[in-house]
């Protein structure tokens, strides 16, 4: 049992605020699983998976595609963390943010576990060609220092682009986190909006034009910024906003009516998400649904507080820069030792070796973890 606490112990992220919201690390678990099984699902499921709606679909192949919404899962967690401290400096009599400390800590936070992570890719790529990475040896370092300023996406444009090359491919969204940190202190200022009703109607508008403005605006130019996903960072503003008020900031009281339409939500989101702009808004009001139940239902509760789930999704960075790199070595090894090299057909073989290569990757990752993120976490001086 020590060593089970141990063990435990390691692998929990530290803060540097003293603040912690456990629900918000269970629900970054639900984020990354999801990226990973979608990331893992390209193996066993047609891409672009057709809902089971749709001939030649299924359930589970349109449920695992639909995992790359762990990605704007992600952005919704980002913008109730982002504007946190500037909603209870201004709702709740909080400390004021410092700006200069604000922009310090996100670098002193993410930038030495990113940088580390391209050094592993860079290397990795050296070592399984490294007769092509010297032959382009400029071509390589071009993309490098493009991603350590996270202007990869900016030079050379979104995945989908003819020819796409990138050290790291999954880092695209990074580079969108980042553009949102830097707007986000302005974005906040609506929490200047002291009279609840008049703030909550400005922000669900907000969400409504940043979500309508992606049917009007032309893709391409905005494809590789913040811009097509902006609502989502909103829809996490709109959370705070519910945290603080309606629940003062704490542990609002549970009920398993809240776990019936939380377990509802979770359910019907994968089947509304990018079917068209009016079930988008639906999604949105699914995830803002299940958010809320993840903090009021008993059961919802009890799992996203679970400190292992907690643990696995405080990790989540390190799991999301490096996931990516170990499949090819964990489907040989799975397949020596268990599976055989014939890929599955029958959704039960499938789910076996997703869940499997999926706690595999956990796993290694907490060792990236402890070395190369969580070193990171805690700020020398008091931060956001």
């Amino acid at each position: 049992m020590k060593l089970v606490n141990r063990l435990h112990t390691a692998i929990s992220r530290a803060t540097s605020s003293g603040a912690f919201i456990p629900e918000i690390d269970g629900l970054r678990f639900i984020a990354i699983v999801a990226v990973v099984a979608f990331h893992l699902g390209g193996r066993y499921f047609e891409r672009p998976a057709r809902p089971f709606w749709e001939p030649g679909g299924d359930v589970a192949g349109w449920i695992v595609y639909t995992g790359f919404f762990g990605v704007q899962l992600f952005f919704v967690i980002s913008g109730f963390v982002l504007a946190l401290p500037f909603a209870q400096a201004e709702l709740s009599a909080g400390r004021k943010v410092e700006l200069k400390r604000y922009f310090w800590r996100r670098v002193t936070r993410l930038q030495p576990p990113y940088v580390i992570s391209l050094v592993v890719y860079f290397i990795i790529a050296m070592i399984n060609n490294f007769t092509r990475v010297t032959d382009q040896l400029g071509k390589y370092i071009e993309h490098f220092f493009a991603h350590v300023f996270y202007l990869h996406g900016a030079f050379y444009g979104p995945l989908d682009t003819p020819g796409y090359f990138a050290l790291n491919h999954v880092t695209w969204s990074l580079e969108v986190e980042v553009q949102f940190y830097i707007i986000a202190p302005f974005l906040a200022l609506v929490f200047r909006v002291h009279d609840h009703t008049k703030r909550r109607m400005l922000l669900v508008l907000m969400i409504i034009l940043a979500h309508t403005m992606m049917y009007v605006v032309p893709r391409t130019p905005v494809a590789v910024t913040v811009v097509p996903f902006l609502y989502y960072f909103l829809l996490g503003f709109l959370l705070v906003d519910i945290y603080l008020i309606d629940w003062n900031g704490k542990a609002p009281s549970r009920s398993y009516t809240w776990d019936v339409i939380g377990i509802g939500a979770w359910g019907v989101g994968p089947f509304l998400v990018g079917q068209s702009h009016t079930k988008d808004l639906y999604a949105l009001a699914a995830i803002l649904i299940a958010y809320v139940a993840a903090f009021r239902g008993v059961l919802l509760s009890a799992f996203f507080r679970n400190k292992w789930i907690v643990s696995i999704g405080g990790m989540c960075y390190t799991i999301y820069l490096y996931h990516t790199v170990m499949f090819w070595p964990l489907h040989q090894l799975w397949d020596w030792l268990v599976f055989g090299k014939a890929v599955p057909t029958t959704l039960p073989a499938i789910m076996t070796q997703i869940v499997v290569l999926t706690a595999s990757v956990i796993a290694i990752s907490a060792v990236f973890f402890v070395l190369f993120e969580k070193p990171f976490m805690k700020s020398r001086r008091k931060s956001v």
